[in-house]
């Protein structure tokens, strides 16, 4: 067991190697990685209750660190991950990386109030969920009172161009438009403040977007932040002209890859936009240019005058009995004595409203 007692500071990976350690750490002093290899820790530290700093490489948490108590700070050029448990406050600073998991995983961060990211983020994925390993995607998962400022930090999602193990991993998950993967997430309700400045993909990344001709948008939630796959240009979603139009008119308002709307009530819009597909963006263009009420609005008179026909027709079918004398036969019923009387007809249409290349078909 490694014991960190107190006022003083243990010092690893300053000879640039990579190192793994599967015992325990305890004490209240200071413990530090430095160096630019990689110290992957999988024991239980949980009886460890100093301070933890990363200033250069890459510091795996696989096992336990902390109890609640513990700050870790992630310097700019260190990089924490893994797929275990840190406890207590963690900041990262500008220049500093939060890689979730051993490509991919979920790196815990649990009873770490006021922990913030002034740095980048980066998950990897190769699947719909958040796990740990190849079919799982990355994920930043806070516990228990955990809360998270992103504080002007950057996102950057790896789905091609990453190592598993520290071997080159060939992904070829490839996502669709309206696809939406958890990166970040809270126990806390409201526990998650602040905003990315951008989405920042590796080059291998890129290029797998640009072949899509998609982008990253970011759905900011109560408690979790949602990664979106989207078209690039809605303009060209669009099939009918009105369609066309709204997706135009929403490509010069969209908010920057990866930033908060404006104002919450913009943000909820969005975050319903960005997880259509192409047919539901279609469905939804119609509904905001509002063509459908056109259509509606056409259906409405059709039924209406296909009642009015009825009406007149009855009339002039009981002015004819009236000129003949003709008995009204399985039309009507009712009770003369008594002063009422039914009538009853059924009545029935088939119908549509033919699409041009501006507007949508309607049937009713």
């Amino acid at each position: 067991a490694l014991v960190v007692n107190t006022n003083t500071t243990t010092k690893v990976g300053n000879d640039n190697t990579s190192t793994a350690y599967s015992g325990s750490m305890s004490g209240a002093g200071a413990f530090t990685k430095e160096g630019t290899g990689t110290t992957t820790m999988s024991g239980d530290s949980s009886t460890y209750t100093g301070t933890t700093s990363v200033t250069a490489g890459t510091l795996s948490v696989t096992g336990t660190l902390g109890n609640g108590t513990n700050t870790t700070a992630v310097n700019t050029g260190g990089t924490l991950s893994g797929t275990g448990t840190v406890y207590g406050r963690v900041t990262v600073a500008a220049g500093g990386t939060v890689h979730p998991g051993n490509s991919p995983g979920i790196l815990t961060w649990a009873n770490a109030p006021g922990s913030s990211i002034a740095g980048d983020l980066q998950p990897d994925f190769d699947g719909n969920t958040a796990g740990n390993g190849a079919g799982f995607h990355g994920q930043l998962s806070g516990t228990g009172t955990t809360t998270i400022d992103l504080n002007s930090s950057t996102l950057s999602p790896f789905f091609r161009g990453y190592t598993i193990g520290g071997v080159a991993y060939n992904s070829t998950f490839t996502p669709t438009f309206g696809q939406g993967f958890t990166v970040v997430r809270t126990d806390v309700a409201n526990g998650i403040t602040g905003a990315f400045t951008a989405v920042t993909p590796n080059a291998a990344t890129q290029t797998l977007m640009n072949s899509l001709a998609a982008r990253f948008d970011v759905a900011y939630n109560a408690n979790s932040i949602v990664l979106y796959v989207t078209p690039s240009n809605y303009t060209n979603v669009g099939v009918t002209g009105n369609q066309k139009a709204v997706g135009t008119t929403l490509q010069a308002i969209r908010p920057a890859s990866g930033t908060r709307a404006t104002d919450a009530d913009s943000q909820l819009v969005w975050n319903s936009i960005y997880g259509l597909n192409s047919g539901g963006l279609q469905v939804a263009f119609d509904q905001i240019s509002g063509s459908t009420m056109a259509g509606a609005a056409n259906a409405a008179v059709s039924t209406g005058a296909l009642i009015n026909t009825s009406l007149l027709g009855r009339a002039n079918h009981n002015r004819v009995l009236a000129q003949t004398g003709i008995n009204d036969t399985g039309v009507s019923g009712g009770d003369p004595t008594h002063g009422w009387a039914a009538w009853v007809q059924p009545v029935g249409k088939i119908s549509s409203v033919d699409k041009d290349n501006n507007g949508s078909l309607l049937q009713n």
